[in-house]
């Protein structure tokens, strides 16, 4: 079965439907890159609006991704803050997504190719430097060592409730002191491919979707404030696509 996978949104959620629509007489998988919430000018109802989006999204068993202006909504403001964030839109929001539904958001999503490289979507993409971290199998084996740092980060989020390095480390390019970035901040900037995986991000916005090819690598960012998305072939070829515009 294909993947539909739609990026950044920032309160988009009719281009998201208008995606759907389009889309809908085929099967598909669908995956959304984060970062639904914060956009200038927005305010408690339209935060609510898109949260009620959101829960309806989960409630169909569509794949959610974190973003960074998502995480600091759903957990620990304090340590996940991020520009946009404000307490009066996180109450409004926090009313109709509850804890359980929170903890369905996922860091990452594979989507594995018969025969090809597998695609890794985030939001904002694996760095190789998260894979000479002590603990996890490293660069031995990097799906193994994406789920091992997956299950960490998740259990320290969600059961502890701590962040974790590859969830909040913001770099330079992005106002922040840290190395590298983690998924959720790395710029597309300072990507660098992991050999032998495809990745597919969103974060950082662009004219149009950007390739950046490498040996055993193919990866992309389709942030294009929901101007484009992609299907993900079952042959592990990507199709990029424009959005349908509003009827009218």
């Amino acid at each position: 079965m294909s993947t539909l996978v739609i990026p950044d949104l920032h309160h988009r959620t009719a281009a998201a439907d208008r995606i759907l629509a389009a889309e809908a007489q085929s099967p598909h998988r669908v995956v959304f890159l984060g970062d639904y919430l914060d956009d200038f000018g927005d305010n408690p109802d339209i935060a609510r609006g898109t949260a009620e989006w959101m829960r309806r999204q989960i409630e169909a068993g569509h794949t959610l991704l974190w973003g960074n202006h998502d995480l600091p909504y759903g957990f620990r403001p304090d340590l996940h803050r991020c520009p946009g964030y404000e307490p009066r839109k996180a109450a409004e929001v926090n009313k109709v997504l509850t804890r359980p539904l929170w903890k369905k958001l996922k860091l990452w999503h594979l989507v594995n190719v018969p025969g090809d490289r597998p695609w890794v979507l985030s939001h904002a993409g694996f760095h190789p430097g998260w894979f000479d971290l002590a603990g996890g199998p490293g660069r031995a084996n990097p799906l193994a060592h994406l789920e091992w740092l997956h299950k960490e980060a998740l259990e320290m989020l969600y059961e502890a409730g701590e962040t974790h390095p590859v969830i909040n480390a913001c770099p330079q390019s992005r106002g922040g002191r840290d190395p590298i970035g983690g998924v959720l901040w790395m710029d597309w900037g300072d990507f660098r491919p992991l050999r032998g995986l495809n990745q597919l991000v969103g974060h950082t916005p662009l004219r149009n979707p950007d390739a950046f090819e490498a040996e055993e690598s193919t990866n992309w960012c389709i942030d294009t404030n929901t101007q484009h998305y992609v299907v993900i072939e079952d042959s592990g070829e990507i199709s990029i696509r424009r959005t349908p515009p509003r009827a009218g």
